[in-house]
């Protein structure tokens, strides 16, 4: 599969044009031309202790995964200023923070 190329009117973040430390990959989150990039820790949600403590292994696209911040879906707050708590299982378990590109 080839993804395209899009024009975005806000881009925050440093990778991938500043590479992640060994063990990290660049996420990417985004929309309304927006984007949103950031380097997570690479994990195995079938080997425990992958993740410190306060994070959790969620799905990154393909067949990755990464450390998620821990989040709590009932408080809209608890993942701070320009965060937002989602979903990163797809059996909707587990629930981490990402940064958040729709904020204006």
């Amino acid at each position: 599969m080839t993804r395209g190329n899009r024009c975005l009117a806000r881009v925050s973040g440093t990778c991938p044009e500043t590479p992640c430390a060994e063990g990290e990959r660049c996420m990417m989150d985004g929309g309304r031309s927006r984007g949103a990039f950031w380097c997570a820790r690479v994990c195995n949600p079938i080997q425990p202790g992958g993740c410190p403590t306060g994070h959790v292994c969620g799905w990154a696209g393909g067949t990755s995964s990464v450390c998620f911040r821990q989040c709590d879906p009932k408080d809209l707050d608890s993942c701070g200023k320009g965060w937002m708590c989602a979903t990163v299982s797809e059996d909707l378990s587990l629930w981490g923070c990402s940064p958040s590109a729709l904020e204006p």
